[in-house]
């Protein structure tokens, strides 16, 4: 269902995605997860798909003034840019996601999806609540 704060969709237009990872540089267990995000997306919505990627490099032990200098940082450069979706790949990447949205993307929808370990090899995470 489409809201009237959302953008118009037009099938040609390309969609912008931008992944904030967490830590400094990719990890091979990281580098498939990636592409495979990739892959999903690019296929899965029908029209071209920009993806700008955020290496955070967040410290192991908090630092505020860190902190407030990667948000200015966003802040700045994507300012004015039209994001489709913010993806945050851990926790650490998911509050900054949570609190640039307003500045970055004001007409996105929040949304979350609850992980847990899973129980089984064969269990699979809960659906996104939006």
């Amino acid at each position: 269902m489409r809201r009237d704060r959302d953008p118009p969709r037009t099938p040609d237009r390309p969609r912008h995605v931008l992944l904030l990872y967490a830590e400094s540089r990719l990890l091979p267990a990281i580098v498939s997860a990636d592409e495979a995000f990739r892959s999903t997306v690019a296929s899965g919505l029908g029209a071209p798909v920009v993806f700008h990627t955020e290496f955070l490099d967040l410290p192991s032990t908090p630092s505020p003034a860190y902190e407030r200098r990667v948000s200015e940082l966003l802040r700045l450069k994507y300012k004015g840019a039209h994001l489709d979706l913010i993806v945050a790949l851990a926790a650490s990447a998911l509050r900054f996601a949570i609190d640039l949205r307003p500045q970055l993307a004001p007409a996105l929808r929040s949304c979350s999806w609850p992980w847990s370990r899973p129980a089984t090899s064969g269990s699979r995470p809960t659906s996104p609540a939006c």
